[in-house]
C-alpha cells in the first residue's frame, strides 16, 4: 500500500490509500506491466466540468455513485475524455456512456460493468483480464495492444460492433531476454496461449453478437472466430514443434493449417462469411462466364468451337451438375475431361456455398 498526500481531480487535497497494483509490477504478459510503476496519485470524483484529461487516478464505483447522489442525476456521461494509468475497480450497475474517449494503460480488471456505452473510444495498451461486461456496448471502438483472459474476461450480451480489431488487439509480452532472464516462459509459449486465449474469446463475442448485435457485426464474429481457430491450432503446433516434439507430425499441421486458412478465407469472402446472397451469385455467373469463354474458343481436336449459346448451356449445365454426364463421357479425351471436371469442381464448391447461404438468410432466425 501507498499513502500519500496529493491532489485529487477537482483540486482539493486529501488522503489518498492507493495500492501499487501487480498487474503493472508484477504481469510480465499485460500491457500494463511497469516495473517501476510508484501507484497511483488520487481518486477520481468522477467530475468532468473542469477538465478532460486525468492521470494515474482510482476510478471507483462507489466515488461514481456519490457523484451521482451529489447532481441527482440517474446517469453519467464524458465526451472527449482522456484517462491515463487510470485503474477502474468496483460495481457499476450505473448508466454510464463514454463517447470519443481515450484510455491509454488503464486497468479495467475487478470491475462489472453493466449498461455502459463506449461510443467511437479508443483503447490503447489496457487490460480486461478479470473484467465483466454485462449489457455494454462498444460501438465502433478502436483497440491496441489489449490485455484479455479466455477464461477471466467475461462477457454477457454485450455487443462489439467491430470484433476483428478486439481480437486481433490482445497482447502478451514476448521480449525474450525478459522471458529468458526471470526463466519464465519462451515466446512460442507466450503466442500459443494468447492464441488460445482469442479463440476462447472469439467464441465468446460471436455467441454475444449472435443474440444482439447487427448483422455486419454478426458475420465479422463468424469470420473472426472461423480463422481464429486455425490460427490457434498452428500456434499449437509451431509451439510444440519448437520443443521438438513429434516435429514431422507437427509440422504436416502447420502446413494443413495453412492450407485450410486459405480455403476458408476464399470460401468465406465469396457470401460475406454468410451474409451476402447477391456476392455469391456474382461468383457463381462468373463462373458460368469463364467456362462458357472456355468452350466457345476452345478447340478439343476434332470438335469444332461451339457457338455461344450451345457454350452457355454446355457451361450451365455443369456449373449446376444437372448436366455433368451428358457432356463428359469416358470416349473424351483427357484435356476435354480435365476441363470439364475443373468446371464442375468449381461449380459443386459454389453451389455448397451458394444454396446454404440462401437458406440461412431465409429460414434462419437469431
Amino acid at each position: 500500500m501507498v499513502t500519500q498526500e496529493c491532489q485529487n481531480s477537482t483540486g482539493e487535497h486529501g488522503k489518498v490509500d492507493t495500492p501499487k497494483n501487480p498487474k503493472r509490477i508484477n504481469n510480465f504478459w499485460e500491457p500494463l506491466y511497469d516495473p517501476d510503476f510508484s501507484g497511483l496519485n488520487a481518486n477520481f470524483d468522477w467530475n468532468v466540468h473542469q477538465k478532460s484529461v486525468f492521470t494515474k487516478l482510482a476510478c471507483a464505483s462507489d466515488r461514481l455513485l456519490d457523484s451521482i447522489r451529489t447532481t441527482e442525476i440517474p446517469s453519467w456521461k464524458g465526451n472527449n475524455l482522456s484517462f491515463i494509468e487510470c485503474d477502474f475497480s468496483g460495481d457499476f450497475n450505473t448508466i454510464l456512456s463514454f463517447k470519443k474517449c481515450r484510455f491509454f494503460k488503464c486497468d479495467m480488471g475487478s470491475s462489472i460493468w453493466r449498461k455502459a456505452k463506449f461510443s467511437e473510444c479508443q483503447f490503447d495498451s489496457c487490460s480486461f483480464t478479470v473484467a465483466t461486461f454485462e449489457y455494454c456496448i462498444f460501438n465502433d471502438c478502436t483497440w491496441l495492444n489489449s490485455g484479455i483472459s479466455g477464461t477471466e474476461t467475461k462477457i454477457f450480451d454485450t455487443v462489439i460492433t467491430n470484433p476483428k480489431p478486439f481480437i486481433e488487439s490482445a497482447y502478451t509480452n514476448t521480449d525474450e531476454a525478459l522471458l529468458k532472464r526471470k526463466n519464465l516462459t519462451t515466446p512460442a509459449y507466450q503466442i500459443f496461449r494468447l492464441e488460445e486465449s482469442k479463440l476462447k474469446l472469439a467464441r465468446l463475442v460471436l455467441s454475444n453478437n449472435e443474440r444482439h448485435a447487427d448483422d455486419k457485426a454478426y458475420y465479422e464474429s463468424v469470420k473472426v472466430y472461423l480463422l481464429q481457430s486455425i490460427s490457434a491450432k498452428v500456434s499449437k503446433a509451431k509451439y510444440h514443434r519448437s520443443k521438438n516434439e513429434r516435429k514431422v507430425r507437427n509440422f504436416i499441421s502447420e502446413v494443413f493449417g495453412w492450407f485450410e486458412r486459405k480455403i476458408i478465407t476464399f470460401s468465406g469472402s465469396i457470401n460475406g462469411w454468410g451474409g451476402n446472397i447477391s456476392r455469391a451469385a456474382v461468383f457463381g455467373a462468373i463462373v458460368i462466364l469463364f467456362f462458357t469463354i472456355a468452350y466457345r474458343f476452345i478447340d478439343f481436336g476434332c470438335n469444332l468451337p461451339l457457338d455461344w449459346k450451345l457454350s452457355f448451356i454446355k457451361s450451365f449445365d455443369i456449373s449446376l451438375l444437372i448436366g455433368y454426364t451428358k457432356h463428359a463421357t469416358t470416349a473424351l479425351g483427357w484435356q476435354e475431361q480435365a476441363i470439364y471436371g475443373s468446371n464442375a469442381l468449381l461449380g459443386l464448391w459454389w453451389y455448397a456455398i451458394f444454396v446454404p447461404t440462401v437458406i440461412n438468410r431465409i429460414c434462419r432466425v437469431r
